[in-house]
C-alpha cells in the first residue's frame, strides 16, 4: 500500500498528486473512500485541515473531480496550451458551494448579522482545495508552477527557490543513483580497440 505524497507546496497541488506513481507504474492515491479518508487524515496533520466525516462515494467522486480539473489546469498551464474551459468551470463551482450567505438574526440584546452557509463539511473542504487552486492558478504564482522532471514522476511542484528542480529529495536522489549506475556501468566495460 503506498500512500500519495504530501509536499506541501499548495492544498491543490497536494490534491493534484494524489495521482502519483511508484516505480514507474501510475497510482491513483483515492482508489477507494478509506483511501481518501487516510489522505484526509494526512492532511489533517500536516496541513491543518478540518475532518469531515461521512464522505461516501459522492465525496470520493467530488474529490476526484476537483483532482482531475486541477491537474488538467495546471497541465496546460505548464506546457502552454490544452482546453481548460471545463476544468476552471468545475474548480469554480466547487469554490461556489461554500459561498457563506449573511443573515440578520434577533437577538434579546437586538439585531445581529451573522454568515451561514448551506454547504456540507465536505463540500467546505473541497472548496478550501478550489480556493486554493483559483489562488494559484489566477495570480502570478501559475509562472512557479513545474512538472517533475524525474522519469515516471507525474507530481507538480512550486518552483520557490532558484535551486529547486525536483518536486521531491527523493526524485532527485534516484535521478542521481542511476546517472552514477549508468557510469560506473560505463567505466565497468571494457572497451575494444
Amino acid at each position: 500500500m503506498h500512500e500519495p505524497p504530501l509536499i506541501g507546496d499548495t492544498l491543490a497541488l497536494d490534491l493534484a498528486n494524489t495521482h502519483f506513481a511508484v516505480r514507474g507504474k501510475p497510482v491513483d492515491g483515492l482508489s477507494n473512500i478509506e483511501a481518501l479518508e487516510r489522505w484526509l487524515a494526512a492532511m489533517h496533520t500536516s496541513q491543518g485541515l478540518a475532518p469531515v466525516y461521512d464522505l461516501g462515494s459522492a465525496g470520493l467522486a467530488s474529490f476526484i473531480e476537483l483532482r482531475d480539473a486541477i491537474r488538467t489546469v495546471a497541465r496546460a498551464l505548464i506546457v502552454g496550451d490544452g482546453e481548460i474551459g471545463d476544468a476552471v468551470d468545475r474548480i469554480n463551482n466547487f469554490a461556489r458551494a461554500n459561498r457563506a450567505n449573511p443573515r440578520l438574526d434577533m437577538e434579546q440584546t437586538g439585531l445581529i448579522s451573522r454568515s451561514e452557509s448551506a454547504a456540507t463539511g465536505m463540500q467546505r473542504l473541497l472548496a478550501e482545495f478550489a480556493w486554493d487552486a483559483i489562488d494559484l492558478f489566477g495570480t502570478e504564482r501559475r509562472k512557479l508552477l513545474r512538472s517533475c522532471p524525474a522519469p515516471d514522476c507525474p507530481l507538480l511542484f512550486i518552483k520557490d527557490h532558484s535551486r529547486r528542480k525536483w518536486c521531491q529529495p527523493s526524485c532527485a536522489n534516484r535521478v542521481r543513483a542511476a546517472r552514477a549506475y549508468r557510469k560506473q556501468r560505463k567505466a565497468a566495460v571494457p572497451q575494444s580497440h
